[in-house]
């Protein structure tokens, strides 16, 4: 979901927002997983139903995301590399984390004799972020192993987009602008729908990549007023895919505000995100719930960045460092 960035990109708040926001849907996902479906953190009433912290930071990846795949097109137009470096980024951890759940976690939590788990786990497929025998069937949210991943298909399919818009020499303003005007229009009319929503606020970052507008206090601070008045009426999905996209850049961008450097650390916020809900799905099921969402989070977090710690430098960055030669003999 978190796409690699060119040196050039560094000097900014990208790493340390994106970590942000990680956290965030790590301690989002705490109260669901803790009490049940349907139970949402405080800003789902706050802002008459509209959006979520969790849904907010998701908001923060998608938006960044549209902006430097775009850049990272633009800056070297070359299709195979700029699949090897997509893929690259997202399948390996990814694959390691399959292998963890199914082959590590599975066995030690299943409710089944481990034979039955064995028996029943070729079936699955590649739908352990949805199942896998047996496994936290007793917690409060019983059907995600990892419900985090739901994401990353709409990512992909971005990418995708970036890159035939590429092929075709259509990556400029006009089309950009185009693109995600025709897709906030048909989410604004059919309503929520995952590929709509994740897709406006992609192509939102896309379109200011490419129209680079100012990224200045005198019209942040407007915009910034506009998002949060839309959360007490209305309208948010617009100011949100607009205003909210541009604050969201403005605040990565800006060369007045400095955020503290995280990238010293590895680019944790890919491992956060996919490790955090199967860690916290452990906790409630080892703890009964104890201690509720606080406790919880409080746990899973430090543990949740241990892992991506390991898994960006033992997986990812070593995976990344292939992006310049050929996978396969194709790409």
């Amino acid at each position: 979901m978190i796409p690699d960035q060119s040196d050039a990109h560094r000097a900014n708040n990208f790493d340390t927002m994106r970590l942000a926001a990680a956290l965030t849907v790590l301690f989002a996902h705490s109260i669901p997983l803790t009490y049940g479906p349907g139970t949402l953190d405080i800003l789902w009433p706050l802002s008459h139903h509209q959006t979520t912290f969790g849904q907010l930071a998701v908001q923060v990846f998608f938006v960044i995301s549209g902006y430097l795949i775009t850049a990272s097109y633009l800056h070297l137009p070359a299709p195979r590399r700029f699949l090897r470096a997509r893929l690259l980024r997202l399948v390996p951890a990814l694959l390691v984390l399959f292998v963890v759940l199914a082959g590590v976690l599975g066995p030690l939590v299943t409710a089944l004799p481990l034979a039955a788990y064995a028996r029943a786990l070729p079936g699955m497929k590649f739908g352990i972020s949805d199942h896998l025998p047996g496994v936290f069937a007793s917690n409060p949210f019983s059907a995600g192993v990892d419900g985090s991943l739901w994401t990353l298909r709409y990512e992909a399919e971005c990418y995708l987009a970036i890159l035939l818009l590429g092929l075709a020499r259509l990556l400029n303003r006009i089309t950009l602008a185009a693109v995600f005007f025709i897709v906030l229009a048909a989410r604004l009319h059919f309503g929520p729908l995952p590929a709509l929503d994740l897709g406006a606020l992609f192509f939102a970052g896309a379109a200011i990549r490419v129209w680079q507008p100012p990224f200045e206090a005198m019209f942040a601070v407007p915009a910034a007023i506009l998002w949060v008045i839309s959360l007490l009426f209305h309208g948010y999905t617009l100011i949100s895919d607009t205003a909210g996209a541009y604050v969201i850049l403005c605040l990565a961008l800006s060369p007045g505000l400095k955020l503290p450097n995280l990238a010293k650390y590895g680019d944790l916020s890919y491992g956060v995100y996919i490790f955090a809900w199967p860690i916290q799905q452990t906790i409630v099921l080892v703890s009964g719930g104890a201690g509720g969402w606080i406790v919880n989070s409080l746990i899973a977090a430090p543990l949740d960045l241990g892992l991506a710690y390991l898994s960006w430098h033992f997986v990812e960055s070593p995976a990344l460092h292939l992006k310049n030669t050929r996978l396969f003999g194709i790409l």
